[in-house]
């Protein structure tokens, strides 16, 4: 009888044996599964967040192009009435820059 018991509790620790190795094998298992859906996560958020800074770098050069333009027109009008100063507007404008410097560098 002796014999039957120690039978009994060698393949009771062969089944425990069995059980705590395919527990570490299902552990392995789950830890590579949440490796890899943890990546995919991962990879989802950064998309994400690309999508987003698009967005905003879009909507941001569009309201910057809002306003730039009246601020280009506005320079493009102070061009044109400089390059359409006849030639007589410019020689006194020359002649009072000219007077100016000589008044006040003149003596030096």
């Amino acid at each position: 009888m002796s014999s039957n018991a120690i039978n009994k509790i060698k393949d009771a620790e062969i089944k425990a044996e069995t059980l705590v190795n395919d527990a570490k094998d299902k552990s392995f298992e789950i830890q590579e599964q949440m490796k890899v859906q943890g990546k995919e996560k991962y990879d989802e958020i950064v998309k994400e967040a690309e999508l987003e800074r698009q967005k905003i770098l879009e909507l941001a050069k569009k309201k910057s192009k809002e306003i730039e333009a009246p601020i280009l027109k506005n320079a493009e009008n102070e061009s044109q009435k400089i390059l359409n100063t006849n030639g007589d507007d410019l020689n006194s404008i020359a002649d009072s820059i000219v007077e100016r410097i000589v008044k006040n560098y003149g003596n030096s």
